[in-house]
């Protein structure tokens, strides 16, 4: 007897114990046991669920197709299948069920697995792709994927990697700007061509891009090429190329390009052009290297000085609604702490009619000139007006951070040292940081939503 009685109390401890919800039925329906993970599932005590109908648990539009299922588990003996079931609190789970009838005469055992997390982990992937998919289709850049039909071994000659290029690669994803730049009307009446059609491989200047493209590794920045277009049009474009090898083996390039068929630029025109593919080239590889957007920013900024701007400001709306800065870039060390410790006596008031915080506000673009008049206006005293003299503006910029229509942030630049303006170059240069910041940003913050759900569902599950 007390044998029996101990193997009787394992087995209770082991149902109370295990992380699956356990619920048990009789032949009617009626809940005659289940595990405290089921009535955590259900949202209710286990007094409250024993004795009701599993009808109750069911959501209203789903009680037939539930009786269909209880019938074919007493039929067939066994069932799995996900099936969705109606909390106390009116919300619905998704479940998975694995069933079992007549384990005892008369009663039907089912171990049931909240889907949930991961029907959220896909729906945020869902997401992430409509992401790209949007950002792919709204820039006004060409973007395009080269795919080989053979993975390429990279320790091969340069020249046989170039013939493996023009044998295997074909173009596998552009967006309409690229389509567009090749007389196109849709991506897809151009995804499909083999790189040869593009980028014609008797021009010796193509196979030099080809060449220094291998012997940069597989990473390019501000590369012409010569092209035709759907017409037989020769076409010059500017091209960033990243290409993406795994255990030795080329798989695919990425890259962007410029159309600068119509254009005679100066060799400092040229200078200037190349400067910021590389900038922005850096730039985008910086926002991809860490989910930690504050960290993120705090690079960006870094690589923005001098190389855009004297300065660089970065402010960010946090969860609670109030804006934030998380960035102050200058080369000077001392002149960044100035500036902090002007933001700190003296904070910008939210309804400023210039600078970060009107474009919070308005979601507008800011280009403008810093003399002694906009100082004057915007100093709160004597020694504030010292203060922001001291730090030699004589020019702002500031976008904001956006992604998917929401103001995140804004991201502001300044000229002191430097004798020149921002340009309508540098202004839309900016705009696109913003919005790849942005983007950046908001994926930042999703992943840690997904993060800090799963480390709640371990600790339960723990």
């Amino acid at each position: 007897m007390t044998r029996n009685a101990d193997a009787a109390g394992a087995h209770r401890a082991l149902f109370d114990t295990t992380p699956d919800g356990i619920l048990i039925l009789d032949d009617r329906g009626i809940c005659v046991d289940l595990n405290p993970a089921m009535g955590a599932m259900l949202g209710a005590a286990r007094e409250e669920i024993i004795g009701r109908h599993f009808h109750d648990f069911m959501p209203p539009d789903r009680v037939a197709d539930a009786d269909a299922a209880f019938a074919s588990l007493r039929h067939d003996g066994m069932l799995a299948i996900e099936f969705p079931v109606r909390r106390f609190d009116g919300t619905i789970l998704n479940l998975e069920w694995r069933s079992r009838s007549n384990f005892v005469p008369g009663l039907h055992l089912s171990i049931a697995r909240d889907l949930t997390p991961r029907d959220e982990a896909q729906r945020a992937l869902r997401q992430s792709e409509e992401r790209y998919r949007a950002f792919l289709a709204n820039s006004s850049e060409a973007i395009w994927r080269i795919e080989l039909e053979e993975p390429m071994p990279t320790n091969l000659e340069p020249d046989q990697q170039i013939d493996r290029f023009y044998a295997h690669g074909y173009l596998a994803e552009c967006n309409e700007a690229m389509a567009a730049m090749y007389g196109f009307s849709s991506p897809s009446e151009i995804v499909g061509a083999r790189l040869g059609d593009l980028l014609v491989r008797d021009d010796p200047q193509n196979v030099d891009y080809l060449r220094a493209f291998v012997a940069s590794g597989y990473r390019l920045i501000g590369a012409e090429s010569r092209e035709v277009d759907r017409e037989g049009n020769e076409k010059n474009f500017v091209n960033n190329l990243v290409g993406v090898v795994e255990n030795g083996f080329f798989l695919r390039g990425w890259g962007t390009q410029r159309d600068i068929t119509d254009q005679r630029m100066t060799e400092r025109q040229r200078a200037a052009l190349v400067t910021r593919l590389e900038f922005l080239a850096d730039i985008t590889a910086v926002l991809g290297s860490s989910l930690d957007y504050g960290e993120t920013l705090a690079s960006v900024a870094a690589a923005a000085v001098p190389r855009f701007a004297d300065w660089c400001f970065i402010d960010i709306v946090n969860a609670a609604g109030h804006v934030e800065r998380v960035a102050v870039q200058h080369s000077d060390p001392r002149q960044a702490e100035l500036c902090i410790e002007m933001e700190r006596r003296y904070p910008t008031p939210p309804d400023t009619p210039v600078g970060p915080m009107h474009t919070i506000r308005t979601g507008a673009t800011q280009s403008y000139d810093v003399d002694a008049g906009l100082l004057a206006g915007h100093a709160k005293s004597d020694e504030h007006r010292r203060m922001l003299e001291a730090l030699h503006f004589h020019a702002g910029l500031v976008v904001p951070l956006v992604a998917h229509g929401r103001i995140l942030g804004a991201l502001a630049f300044a000229l002191s040292e430097s004798e020149r303006k921002f340009t309508a170059d540098d202004i839309g240069l900016a705009e696109d940081l913003g919005r790849r910041a942005g983007l950046a940003i908001d994926n930042a913050r999703l992943y840690s939503e997904l993060e800090r759900a799963n480390r709640a569902k371990d600790d339960f599950l723990a």
